[in-house]
């Protein structure tokens, strides 16, 4: 029983290896890689909603489009989503302000870690389908 509940996770989880990419594709969704930081502040915000305030970090990020319809674009972004450092690849989406193109970082690309988690639980497993 618990293996056949294993065997249907890891296969959800492939599915989605799958499915994270091509959702991107269809909402102009890119991954990145950070070139440079090239500032970071941080800054306390909400003083008046909670004691002592809530600090927030912002960046000024140099980052290159590794794949998609920009792949080789050098593009700057602020991010204060989540702390990135050089050679981070992420993901960003492309979106438009005013008439300008602007990015902003989605999130993390964190494909392959989950990759190589499902390739060592899955050794410990048969996936043959019976």
């Amino acid at each position: 029983m618990i293996v056949s509940v294993t065997k249907k996770i890891i296969l959800f989880s492939l599915l989605l290896l799958v499915a994270i990419p091509l959702y991107a594709q269809t909402n102009d969704i890119q991954r990145a890689k950070v070139l440079e930081v090239i500032k970071e502040e941080k800054s306390v915000i909400l003083e008046e909603f909670s004691k002592g305030g809530i600090e927030s970090l912002n960046q000024a990020l140099s980052a290159e489009i590794i794949d998609g319809a920009e792949k080789g674009k050098q593009i700057k972004l602020e991010n204060d989503y989540i702390k990135l450092e050089k050679g981070d690849v992420f993901f960003v989406e492309k979106g438009e302000l005013d008439g300008q193109e602007i990015y902003s970082v989605k999130e993390r690309d964190r494909q392959i870690p989950i990759l190589l988690l499902l390739l060592m639980v899955s050794k410990d497993f048969d996936l043959s389908c019976h």
